[in-house]
């Protein structure tokens, strides 16, 4: 891993960053901002995630700096949407309140990890995870204004709330991963100050 800040891929991961709160202000604004127009801007944001990684390991641009913030843009991105729609009640609020409680218990581990010298790069299971978060909120943004999208199915349950129910059973299974580190980290010795 190269150490430079201002690569292009970081760059990228900054801008996923910097999307995230203009995709809650087009969600909310009282300006009746179309959602075609805000699921677009959070599939750009999003594309984004796919871009960065594939462009740093093409050109031999993964940073330290770039792992640790990828997966921080990509919970910043969903968090942020999630909780919007859960404020407009489109989406349970303890579904959101599991992810993002497991996304925030899952940030601190990999904070401690790297205040002792080891990146935790994300996992198979946790981009799953992301993925079918993404794919949800975009069905939810889009269905605000055109319901036929997210149809309740057979027993009363939208294919959005679906995949967010998904998406909370992969968060359970690959945060469960995070448990071993974070017993290696309590067994470690502490770090001097």
């Amino acid at each position: 891993m190269t150490s430079a800040f201002f690569t292009l891929p970081n760059m990228i991961t900054i801008s996923r960053i910097f999307l995230a709160p203009i995709i809650v202000v087009l969600l909310i604004s009282p300006f009746g901002v179309n959602t075609l127009v805000t699921a677009a801007v959070f599939l750009f944001a999003a594309a984004t995630d796919w871009l960065d990684g594939r462009l740093a390991r093409r050109y031999n641009q993964v940073t330290t700096l770039g792992t640790l913030l990828d997966p921080v843009a990509d919970k910043l991105l969903v968090m942020a949407a999630l909780v919007a729609l859960a404020s407009m009640q489109k989406v349970p609020a303890l579904v959101v309140v599991a992810l993002v409680g497991r996304d925030l218990v899952v940030s601190g581990i990999r904070q401690m990890a790297a205040a002792r010298g080891t990146v935790i790069a994300a996992g198979n299971l946790g981009k799953y995870k992301t993925a079918l978060e993404m794919a949800a909120i975009v069905l939810l943004m889009v269905s605000i204004e055109h319901q036929f999208v997210d149809p309740a199915l057979v027993v009363g349950i939208r294919p959005s709330l679906l995949m967010l129910l998904g998406a909370l059973i992969l968060a359970i299974v690959s945060g469960a991963s995070y448990l071993s580190v974070l017993l290696k980290i309590a067994r470690a010795p502490e770090l001097s100050d």
